[in-house]
């Protein structure tokens, strides 16, 4: 399993100078929606073959009410395999997989209280890519999430673990 991992990162960051000859681009950084959620992630998207890419996502996220203010912060890793033989990673229809992990801290106000939250994210989606002349790009995937959390505050430990819809779209520059 070590060694097939470490073959696949090889091949995607040797593939930056084999694909530096290619006129396609195979690079994609995009901002993610969320902000309306206070939930806000980058991400960076690299082509290494025909229909393969991975992304590296850096996540952030901040939300305050009157009576309390959460942060949190993350990464993310995902497999793109792109279904379409007419076009290249990183256009076209996609099949994603992909995990993250999390963690936060919840501060209540009222109660003076807070809550640690740690956890983990297995996700399966579909989506599509496109990639405009000048380099400008717009992604729309939908799937389902595994999501699995552990809050504690106070000696109280609060779980949860269970099956949500996963959903999103981005723009970004492709390049």
């Amino acid at each position: 399993m070590k060694t097939n991992v470490a073959t696949l990162l090889l091949s995607f960051f040797l593939s930056t100078f084999v694909n530096a000859q290619n006129k396609n681009k195979t690079w994609v950084i995009r901002a993610n929606v969320g902000a309306s959620l206070s939930i806000s992630n980058v991400s960076l998207e690299k082509a290494f073959a025909k229909r393969h890419s991975l992304s590296i996502i850096p996540a952030y996220g901040f939300l305050r009410s009157e009576k309390a203010t959460y942060k949190a912060y993350g990464i993310g890793l995902d497999y793109k395999y792109y279904l379409s033989s007419q076009s290249f990673a990183p256009q076209g229809f996609y099949a994603l997989t992909g995990g993250s992990m999390a963690q936060g801290r919840a501060n209540i106000e009222t109660t003076g209280k807070t809550a640690d939250i740690k956890g983990y994210t297995l996700h399966a989606e579909g989506g599509k890519q496109w990639i405009f002349k000048k380099g400008f790009t717009i992604d729309a995937h939908l799937g389902l999430q595994y999501i699995n959390l552990n809050g504690k505050s106070d000696g109280y430990d609060f779980p949860f673990a269970g099956w949500l819809p996963a959903f999103g779209a981005g723009i970004g520059y492709a390049f």
